[in-house]
């Protein structure tokens, strides 16, 4: 009789990676090379699906403890132990938990600090009642390099502000963290901010937005994370607008090897400093919320984007929009001295046919273009934009002067398209079809 025929081991492995949990530890069953391939399997995720229902009752805990090259971690959901799973995890690098509310949760954090000691990244999501845990974390997991917290955890309930705080301080234990990502826990923690500024000076990435960052955590992020390469942040409601803006000003000049800076409204002096000091910067997000006044952030003007157009000539991401007093003034004179952008926010501003003029005549590299609601374009505007920008992969024209004429011009000159928007506007139904039959990969983009 012929041998069975079978297949390699490390295809059994990297089919796992495309199944879900139950399916996975199923397939383990079926013969001994998927038995031992299933114990190289390096990521793992596990959600509260309907799927594991007839599973047997601790078969998380047994894969994961099988599973001895497991360097990935992902739990989702209402697990009602996940100190048994974290037990098993000692070569675990990465940890996400997302939307975990059980009160265990702090349990399962301090079982992963005792036992998952080599952790490298750690992402928190939607979950209650970490902040112990956390702390724990920091204390024991010192390698970590990667802190993500984020989605409204304050809004859940469960919180104590100052025990969360105290986990926040603890952070400053994590010597070689490179990357912190906090969002939307609505709490003051300052002196924890300054604590991990002061003692991580390997920063390289710190993401702030919607938090309620102040003067004195800023300068201390600029003074001591001086190879910080992205900084993004929010302009909090009801503090000190001038303190910020001085904390702002020490950022954009003391981190000079900035490639990313997002700042709603960033001012005037700030945009002068990125100039003579951020040579590496590529992306610049100055966008402001649909839902705030314009008048709220008259401290970025077309004086402050004509300074900007002196220096920071790596740029390829700029967004502006939002910002109805920005006009040709300042960013025709931008646009002509960048002329390696590859993706263009200016929608919901006053610019006009000399900042599309600008682009046509600059921006050949151009691939992602907005001029929503720019009713100071005119069609002419368009033309020159869509007739020189052969390059263009995204239109977003919505509220514009644009016409069924226009889409001819787009069908010709644009041969990329993968997505326009042109609601609000004069083109028609026959339009539209015309430009789906052009561009069938277009679809929904529509």
């Amino acid at each position: 009789m012929g041998q069975q025929a079978s297949l390699p081991q490390d295809v059994i492995t990297f089919t796992y990676q495309f199944l879900e949990a139950p399916k996975a530890y199923a397939l383990r069953a079926v013969c001994t090379d998927c038995l031992y391939a299933f114990a190289d399997i390096e990521s793992l995720e596990l959600s509260d699906s309907n799927n594991y229902v007839n599973l047997p009752k601790n078969w998380a805990k047994t894969i994961v403890n099988e599973l001895t090259n497991l360097h990935t971690l992902r739990i989702k959901g209402q697990w009602p132990d996940i100190a048994g799973i974290a037990r098993s995890c000692p070569t675990l690098l990465n940890l996400e938990i997302v939307g975990c509310t059980r009160p265990g949760l702090t349990s399962g954090l301090c079982t992963f600090a005792a036992h998952a000691t080599n952790l490298r990244s750690l992402r928190i999501r939607s979950c209650r009642d970490s902040d112990e845990g956390l702390s724990s974390l920091f204390t024991n997991c010192t390698h970590i390099e990667s802190v993500s917290i984020s989605n409204g955890l304050n809004e859940m309930g469960g919180y104590n502000p100052g025990r969360l705080a105290a986990a926040m301080s603890s952070m400053a234990k994590l010597k070689n963290l490179k990357v912190l990502r906090i969002e939307k826990m609505g709490i003051l923690y300052d002196n924890a901010l300054v604590k991990i500024a002061q003692t991580c000076p390997t920063l390289e990435e710190v993401d702030l937005r919607d938090e309620m960052i102040t003067a004195e955590s800023l300068e201390a992020i600029a003074n001591h994370c001086k190879a910080l390469q992205t900084f993004s942040a929010t302009l909090p409601s009801q503090v000190d607008k001038g303190k910020i803006t001085l904390g702002m000003q020490h950022i954009t000049k003391e981190c000079n090897q900035l490639k990313k800076l997002v700042f709603a409204g960033l001012p005037d002096p700030c945009l002068v400093n990125l100039a003579q000091h951020c040579q590496h910067l590529e992306i610049l997000e100055l966008t402001c919320p649909a839902t705030a006044a314009s008048d709220a952030f008259l401290d970025l003007s077309d004086n402050g984007i004509a300074a900007l157009a002196q220096g920071c000539r790596k740029l390829k991401t700029f967004k502006c929009a939002n910002l109805r007093h920005i006009g040709d003034s300042g960013m025709a004179g931008f646009i002509h001295e960048h002329p390696n952008l590859e993706g263009l926010w200016l929608g919901n501003t006053s610019v006009g046919d000399e900042t599309c003029a600008a682009i046509g005549d600059t921006l050949k590299k151009l691939r992602k273009l907005s001029l929503r609601d720019c009713t100071e374009v005119t069609r002419n505007g368009l033309q020159s934009v869509i007739t020189n920008c052969t390059a263009i992969e995204r239109l977003w024209l919505g509220g514009t002067d644009m016409t069924d004429r226009l889409v001819d011009v787009v069908i010709t000159n644009c041969p990329l398209l993968k997505e326009i928007t042109v609601q609000d506007t004069l083109v028609g139904k026959k339009s539209l079809r015309k430009l789906a039959d052009a561009f069938p990969a277009l679809g929904w983009a529509l």
